[in-house]
């Protein structure tokens, strides 16, 4: 009988020590995924919120300036490069470089009214006028746009309604010059999908708040445009 309760507790023993062993190893197991799930996270694309398709036209309208109001048209596209066309009395070109962590300015073209892609000529040349959107796209990282200006990403899920639309999930950009006496900024802000949304131009002079605000009114895609 004695025997017999010996192995009997022997055997509860042993069943123990694997449910035990069995639990270890299923939470090493969990672990390890998360890590590795983890780890194989990518830092978000920039590019989604620069949209890059050739015949977009961006209707802003503004408040605060006469020139508040434009229209942004996207002309030429070469992976990574993408002209932009702003118009608003005067037409300004702009080639950006699109990389999966930032945006760049790589050249700007004032007074350009022809229908002429500037990308070869920007590539060639290899210019950083001004970086636009940073990776990561996390609330407080900052970066210098140019020498004198630099940017930092103050929210990451901002609800945005302009005529356009409400948008969700929205980055907003603070811009901010070194060398200004005044206490002026912008914000500017970005949409999954759509790219700029709204733009304000904020200054504190002699202690009254000046205000000029751009705000998309309309998106279309009706083919390229003069």
């Amino acid at each position: 009988m004695y025997e017999s309760r010996s192995k009997r507790t022997t055997w509860v023993w042993f069943v123990l020590i694997v449910i035990i062993s069995v639990l270890m190893w299923t939470v090493v197991l969990s672990t390890g995924t998360k890590n590795n799930l983890h780890l194989s996270e990518e830092p978000k694309d920039v590019r989604a919120y620069f949209p890059v398709f050739p015949g977009l036209i961006y209707d802003f309208g503004g408040e605060g300036m006469e020139f508040a109001p434009f229209t942004r048209y996207v002309k030429f596209a070469d992976d990574p490069y993408v002209q932009m066309h702003d118009a608003n009395g005067t037409v300004v070109a702009r080639v950006f470089e699109c990389l999966p962590h930032e945006i760049r300015l790589v050249q700007i073209e004032p007074e350009f009214y022809e229908d002429v892609s500037l990308i070869g000529s920007a590539s060639e040349q290899k210019e950083e006028l001004a970086v636009i959107l940073q990776t990561p796209l996390d609330v407080g990282h900052v970066w210098a746009e140019t020498a004198d200006r630099y940017r930092e990403i103050t929210a990451v899920d901002k609800v945005i309604t302009v005529p356009a639309g409400t948008f969700h999930d929205v980055i907003e950009i603070k811009i901010t010059s070194r060398e200004s006496e005044a206490e002026t900024y912008t914000y500017e802000y970005y949409a999954k999908n759509i790219g700029l949304i709204k733009r304000m131009f904020i200054a504190d002079i002699d202690d009254e708040e000046y205000i000029v605000s751009s705000y998309l009114e309309h998106l279309s895609s009706s083919g390229l445009q003069p």
